[in-house]
């Protein structure tokens, strides 16, 4: 699975995510800036796995008048037919979806070789701090130090969870069948 946040100047972060045991496990993390969809469509192609779905932050249905009147989620379905895309409906508040992301933090595998980029920025995310109020501002997050993309999507991953969307697509396994384990004696 992949867990996204779009953007175009401010960055575009893809995390990717196995469930193997009943764990899940972040096996790769991947961040780019200034490039179209054209480019992260190539580096998931490129990689090789088979994808069980791509999570996109709710914008991603909205219609872009620069972009031949295509939500950013058709565009993909362009780019990679056959794919299985889903829009992680909107929170109402953006601390409901950091606390998700701190609850499921505790509980996610990370491969450090491969996410060490996407690890970093989940260190680093911070809120915003208003000098004239003297306090952290919680609906604001601080994006001078570029760690915003990698946190948002994580987040987008926590709140699928919380949702139940994860559990869903695991149960219905697509006509995809585990090997049994081997036997040993």
């Amino acid at each position: 699975y992949t867990f996204w946040d779009i953007g175009n100047s401010d960055g575009c972060a893809i995390w990717f995510m196995q469930m193997l045991n009943q764990e899940d496990r972040f096996i790769w993390y991947y961040e780019g800036h200034n490039e179209d969809l054209r480019h992260y469509a190539h580096e998931l192609q490129k990689r090789g796995y088979l994808y069980g779905g791509h999570f996109l932050p709710h914008d991603a249905n909205h219609k872009r008048l620069s972009d031949y009147n295509k939500s950013t989620m058709e565009q993909l379905q362009v780019l990679m037919p056959g794919q299985a895309f889903f829009i992680v409906p909107r929170t109402t508040q953006l601390m409901t979806g950091i606390y998700a992301a701190r609850k499921h933090l505790k509980t996610g595998w990370f491969d450090l070789d491969g996410t060490n980029e996407g690890v970093e920025r989940l260190t680093h995310y911070k809120k915003k701090w208003s000098s004239a109020d003297a306090r952290y501002l919680d609906e604001t997050p601080d994006k001078s130090n570029g760690c915003s993309e990698g946190a948002d999507a994580y987040r987008q991953y926590a709140q699928a969870k919380e949702l139940g969307l994860l559990t869903n697509l695991a149960t219905s396994n697509r006509g995809y069948t585990e090997a049994p384990a081997p036997v040993c004696y």
